[in-house]
């Protein structure tokens, strides 16, 4: 959604709680040096360098990103929606 419509535009798919609390903590919670972070994967980007990175991990079969993602489906944040989601029903 953000390559289509924007950081910003995209919060109009989150709900107004998560909207809020992006635009009145966005700058508390996000730490400084991150747009000097930014600019360095874009760079990565514009230079090639994340293009031929990917390639080879398609190459390889994509090892890195499998471990990738399996790191991200372990992180406790996927317990707390769980519960959350639970919490709805």
């Amino acid at each position: 959604a953000v390559a289509k419509i924007g950081l910003f535009g995209q919060m109009g798919l989150h709900s107004q709680t998560s909207q809020y609390g992006q635009m009145s903590r966005g700058e508390v919670v996000i730490p400084e040096g991150v747009r000097d972070l930014f600019r360095a994967r874009l760079k990565e980007i514009q230079q090639g360098q994340f293009a031929r990175e990917w390639e080879m991990e398609r190459l390889l079969g994509y090892p890195v990103f499998k471990k990738l993602r399996g790191q991200a489906l372990a992180h406790p944040i996927n317990a707390a929606e769980r519960k959350m989601w639970e919490m709805e029903e």
